[in-house]
């Protein structure tokens, strides 16, 4: 009892200290302490600033297929399905060339999708982002709060997770302007937050968000020493998407108020015969047959295969993932728990904040 006395009393002098030499030492649960290192991901090798521009490209790529109907849901899928080999796409080498040129058509599209206004499609519980740029922007602080805290451990994208639950959705009191991440020690994590936020993850479905969250941070893990190769990735995507999108709306044939219900028969058809398919142009008979009872141009069905192939080949696994946690988030993962979960993990944090504060007092 006298313990928990003399942290709450050296608390008010803590947050003094915190702001005047943070990042203080390395604050681990003893979970934490017990699996790090041995293969532990070279994680200070990220870089933050880097990452939210590989997250920004990503993003408008998203934005790009979303304006021809296709759900940033669909695309994160879509780009999550195994690579082929370079003789899958013979034939097709022509058409993803020319996707990854930047013309001022497509750059016209880009300006035009960063400076759209949005309209926030969830309750405003859980303090979500304003925009998925601001969603991307949280990313790249919690990633620099994590390499300073976390970054010799070997599951560090699960620190990430928590560190992003412990800023934004575990802080009920959080403004952009006034983050209030020091008042409640939010870069620190003890045991107590690791039980409690892991519970909340399975009762609120928010696992999705989590899993993603932790792949594309072992995905960035794996290559680190190819970061600027992530970078170029994103780009790559991105100007593919603009380009295929820009195609798209330039169609004689193209209807927007049949566009989400064609892209839906696109993707699911794709996926279907994905595994099958010997080639690309296998694939793409497959999709004619499966949309010869709807009307639908085979240019329009090109120009999207095209485009999809081209995230294919000239993307990896982390263009899904970081589409995954930025836009597929704002579109769709915030609304994954509800209210009484989250009032009832905010009924927790005055104990686990006076764990933290022992956790910095006492080690």
């Amino acid at each position: 009892m006298g313990k928990k006395l003399l942290s709450v009393i050296v608390a008010m002098s803590l947050i003094i200290v915190t702001t005047a030499s943070y990042p203080l030492k390395n604050v681990y649960a003893k979970e934490a302490v017990e699996e790090a290192v041995e293969e532990a991901v070279n994680a200070t090798s990220i870089d933050a600033e880097q990452l939210k521009k590989a997250l920004d490209d990503i993003t408008i790529a998203g934005e790009a297929w979303k304006s021809i109907g296709f759900s940033s849901e669909d695309i994160a899928e879509l780009t999550q399905l195994e690579r082929k080999n370079a003789s899958f796409y013979e034939g097709y080498t022509e058409q993803i060339a020319a996707l990854s040129v930047v013309n001022e058509q497509t750059k016209n599209l880009e300006n035009e999708l960063l400076n759209q206004s949005y309209a926030v499609p969830y309750a405003q519980d859980g303090n979500p982002p304003e925009t998925p740029q601001e969603q991307n922007e949280r990313f790249a602080y919690i990633t620099n709060v994590a390499l300073s805290r976390y970054g010799n451990v070997n599951n560090f994208g699960q620190y990430v997770f928590y560190l992003y639950m412990s800023h934004y959705i575990d802080n009920p009191n959080y403004t952009k302007a006034s983050p209030g991440f020091d008042n409640i020690y939010a870069y620190v994590i003890t045991e107590n937050d690791i039980r409690v936020y892991d519970i909340f993850v399975q009762q609120s479905k928010m696992s999705i968000f989590a899993n993603n969250v932790r792949n594309l941070y072992n995905d960035i893990g794996d290559a680190i020493d190819k970061f600027d190769k992530l970078i170029e990735v994103a780009s790559e995507g991105k100007n593919i998407s603009l380009n295929t999108a820009d195609a798209i709306l330039d169609l004689a044939e193209y209807d927007p108020s049949e566009a989400i219900e064609h892209a839906k028969l696109i993707k699911t058809s794709l996926v279907n015969h994905y595994d099958t398919a010997e080639s690309a142009e296998e694939l793409l008979n497959a999709i004619y047959d499966d949309l010869k009872p709807v009307d639908v141009s085979r240019e329009y069905v090109d120009t999207c295969f095209n485009g999809i192939m081209g995230l294919l080949a000239a993307t990896t696994s982390v263009f899904s993932f970081g589409l995954s946690v930025s836009l597929c988030y704002f579109d769709l993962y915030m609304d994954l728990y509800d209210r009484a979960r989250l009032v009832a993990l905010h009924t927790t944090l005055s104990g686990r904040i006076a764990d933290r504060v022992d956790y910095l007092i006492w080690g």
